[in-house]
């Protein structure tokens, strides 16, 4: 039990948040034990005193991560079909082999950017480090 106990006390004196949080959730409780304030008041307090435990300040370093610099490649178009069951099928068969796929139906913006093509073309996505694989796959 002590070492529980201390190890809760380590967490929330870690982060200023954290140790605000557990502050307004024990004054709430206290307040309301003492009748200095009512059931919802308390109630109210102690989520705000649970959301400040839970907060987190954003870190530079792991948004750089996300960065669309860093973010992977547009998925490469592997497949295309006006056949909607058979883009399906194409699809599921790529994810039985560990593949991730996506489906695309461009109708509307084949109609308005590029007159004179076929309007109900549907393309399968996959990864760009998948896409060999997946042309290996469909082709056989």
């Amino acid at each position: 039990m002590l070492r529980k106990t201390k190890a809760i006390y380590r967490f929330l004196r870690a982060r200023f948040n954290r140790s605000l949080g557990a502050f307004v959730m024990v004054l709430a409780g206290i307040s309301y034990l003492a009748g200095w304030i009512t059931g919802i008041q308390s109630f109210v307090l102690i989520c705000v005193g649970f959301a400040l435990i839970l907060y987190r300040k954003r870190n530079p370093e792991t948004e750089e991560e996300r960065s669309p610099d860093r973010a992977e490649p547009e998925p490469r178009i592997v497949a295309q079909n006006p056949n909607y069951a058979l883009i399906q099928l194409w699809a599921e068969k790529l994810h039985d082999e560990g593949i991730p796929t996506e489906i695309r139906d461009e109708f509307m913006g084949s109609i308005l950017s590029q007159p004179g093509r076929n309007y109900s073309e549907i393309k399968l996505l996959v990864p760009a480090r998948f896409e060999k694989r997946a042309r290996d796959i469909l082709q056989n």
